[in-house]
């Protein structure tokens, strides 16, 4: 997994500091840092997943921005369409948590307007599920 780029999120605190410092190099070199916030692959889903907090959160320490991506399906065959949305940055002024709050929301709205522009209908889900 290593050789391929990927980075461990491992359970532990040190862990979790040596995957930070990590991230700082990387981004220092100028590096894209992939996350998936949504957390699992819910596979040919449409509707916008709810979103964890550990991309974001990265991104406020990190002080980078986050670029939402969306995939879309089109046709009989559901091609899939990888939409890149509009960069989201962290506030000056915001707390990390305020910051954190701030950036999911932002993704979210943005997910949730492609997702009733492309399917042209409105984003209601069939359960209460907490969304951001």
């Amino acid at each position: 997994m290593r050789r391929a780029g990927f980075l461990s999120l491992g359970g532990s605190f040190s862990a979790q500091k040596n995957l930070l410092r990590t991230m700082r190099i990387l981004v220092s070199k100028g590096a894209i840092i992939n996350f998936y916030p949504e957390e699992a692959l819910w596979q040919y889903y449409e509707k916008p997943r709810p979103l964890k907090n550990g991309a974001f959160n990265y991104a406020v320490k990190l002080n980078v921005p986050v670029v939402p991506l969306f995939i879309t399906f089109e046709g009989r065959n559901k091609r899939a369409v990888i939409n890149v949305l509009s960069p989201i940055y962290p506030t000056e002024g915001l707390s990390d948590r305020q910051n954190v709050e701030k950036m999911r929301e932002k993704c979210f709205l943005q997910w949730k307007l492609l997702y009733e522009k492309v399917y042209h209908k409105q984003l209601v889900y069939d359960t209460d599920i907490n969304i951001v």
